[in-house]
Parts: structure tokens; sequence; C-alpha cells
């Protein structure tokens, strides 16, 4: 169970969409920001940016660029979204403080356990799904 503190939140947003949503980061004319693989592959002006290197992808960016995973409800939900599509189960149930759980489908997979207790339902969404990523 994760019980380690966190950087900052806006660091542990920025991790979440780099390692569980596999966002990346992109520098343009108006600096460094996050797009999603979705945004790539449905927005033709962002490709055309990519192919003509108005777009460049970096190592790392400006984490105040991410969206707020694990302070906002609707974007915490997108995590979950994520990693059941990775082929993740989730369990959440609140008894004084959040308790969420990401499981595998499978037993046999390389797939980890992610677990971890928090006031906060976003907060605790985020460090379970990075604690099943990292694969603690």
């Amino acid at each position: 169970m994760t019980t380690k503190p966190i950087e900052t939140d806006r660091e542990l947003d920025a991790e979440i969409a780099e390692k569980v949503m596999g966002w990346k980061h992109w520098r343009g004319r108006a600096g460094v920001f996050f797009l999603s693989p979705a945004v790539i592959e449905s927005n033709s002006r962002a490709r055309d940016y990519i192919r003509e290197g108005i777009f460049t992808e970096v190592e790392s960016g400006n984490e105040e660029n991410a969206p707020h995973f694990s302070s906002e409800i609707a974007a915490a939900m997108q995590v979950v979204e994520k990693m059941q599509g990775e082929g993740f189960v989730v369990l959440m149930r609140n008894v004084n403080k959040w308790y969420v759980e990401f499981s595998p489908k499978t037993l046999n997979s390389d797939q980890h356990f992610g677990r971890t207790q928090h006031a906060s339902l976003p907060m605790a969404i985020c460090l379970a799904a990075r604690e099943a990523v990292k694969g603690e």
C-alpha cells in the first residue's frame, strides 16, 4: 500500500499524464505542453505541425500544463477509464478514507496491483494507478 509522500500534486499529475495516460511533452511556438495520442490521431493540424517540425517532442516540460488528475474528479476518472482499457479492474470504496485498487484482469499477466488510501478520491486514484504502472 502506498504511504510514501509525493513531491507535489502537480508533479504527480505530470507523472500520471506521461506514465499512465501515455501523453508526451511537445515544444511549439507557445512553449512546452502535453499532447495525448488521441489528440494527435484525431487532429490533422497537430499531425501537420509534427510532420513540419513546428511541434517537436521533448524529454520533459512544464508540469503545470498537465490536467489536474490528482485534484479534479473528472480528470481522475479519465485515469480510471485508461486503466480499465489497459486491462485493470478498479475497486473504489470509502470507509473514513478512499481505498482504491487497480488489479489485473488475469493473474498470469505482467501487470501489477496498485492500491492506496487517501482522503481525496482523485488523489487515491492517481497514487494507485502510479503504483500499478510502476509495478511496486
